[in-house]
């Protein structure tokens, strides 16, 4: 089992928390399912003593008992940011759904405006680093601007929509 999850649709600072979150007492996996099966996230290993999730898809996979966070992001800017780079905007129907996510919601850009209090948060036994936060604050981490996650991401949003078809039909 994992320490913490942190969701948020694509384009809402998950790889930046992810890196922030990885520090040499803790790890944070960045869309884990894009290379392994649901049932493998507990098997991720490490020797570090905090292990947390930043994920864009996960939610709709199950719901885990874990400490939540999740990042809102107007889906307009989402949208816009999606078009950018290539991608199809977010169905209204997965917009709802991840809306319904439960855990403690804060607007994604306080990953820099308000950093202390996620941490402290998702990580209350670990000191907080302000200079290192500061210092990655400055940094670009944008991983679907990278060319092999632009692929990664369009799966994943197609096995989406493969999922919601599959739940209208059902009923």
């Amino acid at each position: 089992m994992m320490d913490f999850i942190i969701y948020g649709l694509p384009r809402s600072g998950t790889a930046w928390a992810s890196a922030w979150l990885t520090t040499e007492r803790t790890i944070c996996w960045h869309d884990p399912l894009t290379y392994c099966a649901p049932e493998g996230l507990d098997k991720l290993e490490s020797s570090k003593m905090y292990k947390g999730i930043a994920d864009t898809f996960g939610w709709l996979l199950e719901d885990r008992p874990e400490k939540k966070l999740i990042l809102v992001r107007d889906p307009d800017e989402i949208n816009a940011s999606l078009v950018k780079i290539g991608l199809d905007p977010l169905s209204d129907w997965l917009i709802r759904r991840f809306n319904e996510v439960p855990g403690k919601r804060v607007i994604w850009k306080d990953l820099w405006n308000n950093p202390e209090d996620i941490w402290h948060y998702l990580l209350p036994k670990v000191p907080f680093d302000e200079e290192r936060t500061e210092q990655l604050a400055k940094m670009r981490i944008v991983k679907a601007d990278r060319p092999d996650s632009v692929p990664k991401l369009t799966h994943a949003m197609k096995l989406v929509e493969r999922m919601k078809h599959e739940q209208h039909a059902q009923g």
